[in-house]
């Protein structure tokens, strides 16, 4: 991929955030071509239709879709709809389940052969082992077992294959990526005990009650090596019956075969998550990815970077392009800093590309709470998410040119996870210690487990890890490194390698050379030719003072991602206040078309704070049956700068403006109009020029006239305050309950202030 100006101010469809398109009512063409057409307007390239067929849920979320998902009629209407994706310009992902989780085709592999594909547990309903055949709910899809002979082969036939049939002239072009989402095995499969024999050489089965029921006590060694080898087998039945059969389908049809696993958010997720070995399996697709919802990342959190293992995978296996599936179940409360926040956070970590959720097809009755955020023409935030969405794929773009510069890796033992009691806490203790160590000492790294590191090649003093290259080895204690582990960390020693203990990190070199208070700051770094990339982000919610050594030869330039220009610094070193949550590209050896303002001296000159006043525009409702918007034909009223809830109501969301008139008799020159404070999203119109603000800094450059001057400023919240109101909540009781609400709820009470909050000033640029 070559880099090119044009390309970061309209980057290719390639880096395009795509949205979850949720489908859930009758599938009408012209509404579902207006959908996307809405889409493509609000800045999105690339969507992904995610279908919710009937029969998924039937009791918890009940959905109107037709025709019947996977049919003849189905195919015909997502034969046009790509079409349509081809002539708008956008990608269309493959989404290859019905609901979730993928493998089942929404009941349809399981119906083929019921007695082949039911899945078994092992655990009966008194909590004693026993392995019985799964007793599926009622109401729900069911599930298979993955790994029964001919499983993945039924599911590929019934998705992957129809898809061909109807729509793959469009492979490789319009249809790039498939995306699989939380394939899951069951912790038995029918020829295991067969399987484990020949694989490990002794019988599973006078272990099976202490693997299978958690009842395995501390200290028991004999146990814990019989738990590694039963996850190590599922893990490889997982790969060899699953994971590998869809990549050599989508590789043979010209597609990237990608998506996420299971709770891939912590070490624990190695046993919890079902899929074996979390960073082992990613590294089997093309595409990997993390999911990140429910507040998983979150200021109260200890934000171990499970992010790192998705685009570890992608280093190693070349690609370089790791995506993240991001904002599900964070509520309508997601205000623009939390999803910018989320979103640099992750770009810290080597994703660079992004799935959104969600975006329904219809909202009526229960899918009205249904999971949230609601993005799409009824949330009063969409009218500004273009200018984020073409943050997203700027910054998506600059961050997948070249290739990652990470001279650490960090040895993932998964083993000790497997293993299981007080293995498993000091692993993931100790993972997070270093994690936490080299993030504040601004180092690069990547993890790679025991299979990549028995297969990686040692030259020069380097130890290379599938197309990965590195310098350093950060090495936890484990007792139960295998051989071949120790033998490459013995080879990697003598040619010259570094290998660090946690207790040894303090001498473990800087990547970035960063002085003041920036032990929050983290980094993430791109080769490209002569050209050095950097994302730097405050993870803090506090403001940092720093000083940045880039270390290279060039002056830095500063990639602004909002506005798609290159901002030259004049300098090597950048010193700078980093506001709470703050990300920021820079890149040397490229030319600017602009000088960069960091607006830290700024001089005040004036306060507006008098004759403002304030009229709702418009309210976004929620309906009997959909939600609504109403258009107000309401008069000013006089106002105070703040919270606009004591003048329009606790429970009003939509869009507000406020108005003022003001004397300047100051300077003629370029000033800041800086309005302080604003919950969430505003246009600024001055004079007649207008400006639109996603988020903070909310401060434009302006010139005054003598004279009069009228400021208009009209202020958006969120949905939070129409969805959390007393008459919203007993609509909602009369359907069936999302299984995220309570959540939600939580979650979107911090986001019910809105307005704006200010103080608003005028300021001029001391030099």
């Amino acid at each position: 991929m070559r880099f090119c100006k044009k390309a970061f101010i309209t980057p290719p469809k390639d880096f395009s955030p795509a949205y979850f398109w949720g489908i859930n009512d009758r599938m009408e063409l012209c509404t579902l071509k207006k959908q996307l057409r809405e889409m493509k307007k609000a800045g999105l390239d690339s969507v992904c239709l995610h279908p919710f067929p009937p029969e998924w849920r039937k009791k918890m979320r009940p959905s109107r879709m037709s025709p019947e998902y996977l049919s003849e009629d189905y195919f015909k209407i997502i034969k046009e709809l790509v079409k349509e994706c081809r002539r708008l310009g956008m990608h269309y992902y493959l989404y290859d389940e019905g609901g979730f989780p993928s493998g089942g085709a929404c009941g349809k592999v399981y119906a083929s052969d019921p007695d082949r594909f039911t899945a078994y547990q092992t655990e009966k309903s008194d909590g004693k082992f026993g392995i019985e055949k799964v007793q599926y709910p009622e109401g729900i899809a069911n599930y298979p077992d993955i790994l029964a002979d001919g499983c993945v082969d039924r599911f590929i036939e019934l998705t992957h294959e129809a898809h061909r049939k109807y729509v793959g002239k469009f492979f490789g072009d319009t249809i790039k990526y498939v995306f699989t989402d939380e394939p899951m095995a069951f912790k038995w499969t029918h020829d295991l005990p067969q399987e484990f024999k020949k694989r490990k050489g002794y019988d599973i089965m006078p272990f099976a009650a202490e693997i299978l029921t958690g009842k395995q006590k501390c200290g028991a060694l004999e146990i814990s090596r019989a738990r590694i080898d039963y996850h190590e087998v599922m893990s490889d039945l997982f790969r060899e019956r699953f994971l590998l059969p869809i990549r050599k389908w989508c590789r043979r049809n010209g597609l990237i075969s990608g998506g996420h696993l299971n709770i891939d958010h912590e070490m624990a997720g190695n046993v919890k998550g079902r899929h074996g070995n979390t960073l082992r399996s990613l590294r089997e697709m093309d595409l990997p990815g993390i999911d990140v919802i429910w507040r998983q990342v979150y200021k109260e959190k200890n934000n171990y970077p499970f992010a790192k293992v998705a685009s570890s995978a992608a280093n190693q296996n070349g690609r370089g392009q790791a995506l993240a599936e991001v904002f599900a179940v964070y509520g309508n409360g997601l205000t623009p800093f939390m999803a910018k926040y989320l979103t640099d956070y992750l770009l810290a970590q080597g994703i660079n590309l992004f799935v959104l959720s969600l975006y329904m097809q219809s909202y009526y009755e229960h899918w009205m709470s249904g999971c949230r955020p609601h993005s799409g023409p009824d949330d009063p935030l969409w009218q500004y998410l273009d200018i984020f969405h073409k943050y997203i794929g700027r910054a998506s773009y600059i961050m997948s040119l070249g290739k990652a510069f990470v001279p650490t890796v960090v040895y993932y033992d998964a083993r000790s996870i497997w293993a299981g009691a007080e293995y498993a806490v000091q692993a993931q203790e100790e993972c997070e210690k270093i994690c936490s160590k080299l993030a504040e000492k601004h180092c690069c790294f990547d993890f790679a487990d025991e299979y990549s590191f028995a297969e990686a090649v040692v030259k020069n003093g380097k130890i290379r890890i599938g197309k990965a290259e590195y310098s350093n080895i950060v090495m936890p204690e484990s007792q139960w490194l295998t051989d071949a582990v120790k033998e490459k960390l013995s080879e990697f020693k003598a040619h010259g390698g570094r290998i660090y203990s946690i207790a040894e990190l303090d001498n473990i070199p800087s990547d970035l050379q960063i002085t003041g208070n920036g032990k929050d700051l983290r980094i993430y770094r791109r080769k490209y030719g002569r050209k050095d990339i950097f994302f730097v982000h405050n993870e803090s919610f506090e403001e940092r003072r720093v000083s940045i050594d880039f270390g290279v030869a060039d002056n830095i330039v500063v990639c602004d991602a909002m506005s798609g220009r290159f901002l030259g610094c004049d300098c090597r070193c950048f010193e700078r206040n980093f506001a709470p949550g703050e990300g920021m590209i820079f890149m040397s050896n490229v030319a600017p078309d602009g000088k960069y303002e960091d607006c830290e001296n700024l001089h005040e000159l004036a306060e507006i704070s008098e004759n403002w006043q304030l009229r709702p525009l418009k309210s976004y409702l929620v309906g009997d049956t959909f939600y609504k918007q109403n258009d107000l034909k309401k008069s000013y009223v006089n106002c105070k700068l703040g919270d606009w809830r004591k003048y329009v109501g606790e429970d009003f969301s939509g869009n507000v403006e406020y108005s003022t008139v003001f004397d300047w008799n100051g300077t003629e020159e370029d000033v800041f109009l800086d309005l302080g404070e604003v919950c969430y999203c505003c246009t600024v119109e001055l004079n007649g020029h207008k400006e639109r603000f996603f988020n903070a800094p909310y401060r434009m450059k302006c010139r005054l006239k003598k004279g009069r001057n009228v400021l208009k400023v009209t202020v958006v919240n969120t949905f939070s305050n129409a969805l959390g109101s007393e008459e919203t909540q007993k609509k909602f009781q009369q359907w069936p309950r999302s299984p995220y609400e309570d959540k939600q709820l939580l979650f979107e009470k911090d986001s019910l202030k809105s307005g704006l909050i200010g103080p608003v000033k005028i300021f001029e640029k001391k030099d």
